[in-house]
């Protein structure tokens, strides 16, 4: 005869983060549609019993997993430099968007199939995130590093998109110099730009440039 093998069972607060935890990875994998209890209870070996007990629906289980996430704060680099920090925030980037916890949010967001409740939750959650990491700029601004009247929201947009094309829609993974010219191309932009838009600013029309008016005569 087969020999019975059963499985430790684990409780408390073990059982939830095994739970949640594998809740992120199977959204990541399976997207939000796909996701059910049985999936993550055959991750976990946990009976499905015992995660309906808590969690009665898959909507709560992944609310309590979304939870899970914004729990999780960000260590936004702060040495006084902002191209030490965007030099860190790089390296924290290309270890954060391998992880389950964003592949689960980006496959949600990309997915459009969340409303009401998660829907929302999702959005607090990334705007919390976004706001932590947009004080590198901020901070920049103030110190003189980035020129004033820096658009922060644009310039973050720009930066995070760069990062994600680079380091999750690409197959190949980025290297940490390409990511690291991509920040100066964007840096130098921005200076330039923002340069340009306070140097022009007041001038007069240079009327020459104007198509002679058909009523002229």
């Amino acid at each position: 005869m087969a020999e019975n093998v059963s499985v430790k069972q684990v409780r408390g607060d073990r059982l939830v983060a095994k739970v949640l935890e594998a809740t992120i990875a199977e959204l990541a994998r399976l997207g939000f549609d796909n996701l059910s209890v049985v999936t993550v209870s055959l991750r976990t070996q946990v009976n499905k019993t015992t995660i309906y007990r808590r969690w009665p629906t898959p909507e709560r289980l992944i609310r309590a997993a979304l939870l899970r996430v914004a729990s999780e704060g960000i260590v936004v680099p702060d040495t006084g430099s902002l191209r030490t920090d965007l030099s860190k925030l790089i390296d924290m980037l290309r270890i954060v968007l391998a992880s389950p916890h964003i592949h689960a949010l980006i496959r949600m967001h990309l997915g459009g199939t969340m409303h009401g409740e998660l829907a929302a939750l999702s959005l607090t959650i990334q705007r919390q995130k976004d706001e932590q990491m947009k004080t590198i700029l901020i901070r920049a601004v103030e110190r003189g590093e980035l020129p004033p009247g820096t658009d922060v929201d644009l310039l973050y947009d720009t930066l995070v998109g760069a990062f994600f094309n680079l380091a999750v829609f690409r197959r190949e993974r980025p290297s940490v110099a390409r990511m690291e010219k991509a920040v100066d191309l964007i840096l130098e932009g921005a200076n330039n730009t923002t340069g340009r838009r306070e140097r022009t600013r007041g001038r007069p029309r240079d009327r020459r440039a104007l198509p002679p008016s058909k009523n002229a005569r």
